[in-house]
């Protein structure tokens, strides 16, 4: 809608990699500071935008280990049986607790084989609680063809986790938020 297009256009306005991570941040910190139910998909729309991915995707891990049915945007794909994100990706950064930066997933041996259309260059950010725990998964994917990701990307991808994992503390009921009584 209207929204995806100004963030759209704040960020891919900035010509500085620095300034489009700091537009990028600031509008994930705007929407997480939000109360609405359905709001992980815009900061979703936002890491694509700011890193031009082709697939980006959210997996949230519930508290008994269990992943969530991730939330995916991939533009312009038809739909298949095949899922296009890379899961030993996902799986590391939640076993690690850290991020997996990868230019290359078959050299990094995340993959054996990669198709044409198949991602060449990955990034899986964990969502950490302020206690640690792994509450989900950032997931980046680029096209063998496009470019690697960068540090700058990388480190903003942090940032982001970080804010997210805020706005999951908060809904899990980690926080308690003051209350007015009477």
């Amino acid at each position: 809608g209207a929204d995806s297009t100004a963030i759209h256009r704040d960020i891919s306005d900035e010509d500085d990699p620095r300034a489009r991570s700091l537009a990028a941040l600031m509008r994930i910190a705007g929407v997480c500071a939000g109360a609405d139910a359905g709001w992980a998909a815009e900061p979703i729309q936002i890491c694509r935008e700011l890193v031009e991915a082709v697939v980006a995707a959210f997996v949230e891990v519930h508290d008994d280990g269990e992943l969530d049915t991730p939330v995916i945007l991939q533009p312009g794909t038809q739909r298949s049986s095949k899922s296009p994100i890379l899961w030993t990706a996902v799986q590391q950064a939640i076993q690690s607790s850290s991020p997996v930066f990868s230019t290359d997933v078959v050299a990094d041996g995340l993959t054996a084989t990669v198709a044409a259309n198949d991602a060449g260059a990955v990034m899986a950010v964990p969502v950490l609680s302020s206690g640690g725990t792994v509450l989900a998964v950032l997931y980046l994917a680029r096209g063998q063809a496009t470019s690697s990701f960068t540090e700058v990307e990388l480190e903003t991808l942090g940032g982001i986790a970080r804010v997210i994992g805020m706005r999951l503390d908060r809904d899990r009921g980690a926080v308690v938020e003051p209350t007015n009584v009477g």
